[in-house]
């Protein structure tokens, strides 16, 4: 048997003339096999047939999951300010932040370098 190949089942999405049906697919002869354990055709008319009896799959037992609750987390008040760095350039985030401040509108293809010089302008 060639593989990929799909599989189907008595009501889904899918309209044929006489029912409706469903399709999955597999990939190799032991997925076909529980495929067809479970409830699935090799072939469309088989599985809208209505002369076929069609098996009962088994209903999903429902599992309650506890709820995860974040605990909460701690923290510190930070008394000192860090040094602030004045040899290396100005971050993207310090640039925007400062031109905003200025007003000058700073767009996403705008260069760094650009948009250092439209802020010692303003």
């Amino acid at each position: 048997m060639m593989y990929p190949r799909f599989v189907f089942q008595d009501g889904g999405p899918y309209d044929r003339a006489g029912g409706t049906y469903n399709s999955i697919l597999v990939h190799e002869d032991g997925e076909y096999c529980v495929a067809l354990r479970n409830g699935w055709y090799s072939s469309i008319p088989e599985a809208i047939s209505k002369e076929l009896p069609k098996p009962e799959l088994p209903k999903p037992e429902l599992v309650a999951v506890p709820e995860i609750v974040p605990a909460p987390v701690e923290v510190d008040e930070v008394d000192e300010v860090d040094e602030v760095d004045e040899v290396s350039p100005p971050t993207r985030h310090e640039l925007e932040t400062e031109a905003k401040r200025l007003g000058i509108r700073a767009y996403w293809k705008m260069s760094d370098h650009r948009l250092l010089e439209l802020i010692g302008k303003g």
